[in-house]
């Protein structure tokens, strides 16, 4: 072997490795799922709602019914998110797993696979996100006045 193919061995081997590393993380991220923030949001959203509901009859002011159409509203943003989320991971996994093919095959075409899954549920967390927020508050200032 000469001096140039050693390197590029060494080089092949420490991008596989990198590449097994990050689809190693993807796979985890893909299977702890379901500990994130939009599990949070869901359950505090359903929550607040059932506790609204749950206090009986009531003459049900505006900004309640603004409060818990909004917090309904996080809670199908949150459902989709997840959903969209499980599509982002597997896409990812096949680009990594398209980018290790390359690596084992010396190929330096790293074509541009993107995941638009990712824009996709970046876009529903922040629904959620505000949604949670502006219901929250609503319901916090019809039971406050």
């Amino acid at each position: 072997m000469t001096n140039s193919e050693t390197t590029s061995h060494d080089d092949k081997e420490k991008n596989l490795k990198i590449l097994y590393a990050r689809y190693a993380k993807i796979d985890e991220a893909r299977i702890t799922l379901a500990s994130s923030v939009d599990k949070y949001l869901f359950t505090a959203s359903t929550g607040i709602i059932a506790l609204v509901l749950s206090k009986g009859p009531f003459v049900m002011l505006v900004t309640l019914k603004v409060g818990i159409i909004l917090l309904a509203i996080c809670v199908i943003a949150t459902i989709l998110s997840l959903i969209c989320s499980v599509s982002a991971f597997n896409r990812q996994l096949k680009i990594t797993t398209y980018e290790i093919n390359n690596a084992l095959k010396l190929s330096t075409d790293m074509s541009c696979m993107e995941n638009h899954w990712n824009i996709l549920v970046t876009i529903l967390s922040w629904t959620s996100l505000i949604f949670f927020i502006a219901g929250g508050s609503f319901v916090l200032y019809s039971f406050l006045s």
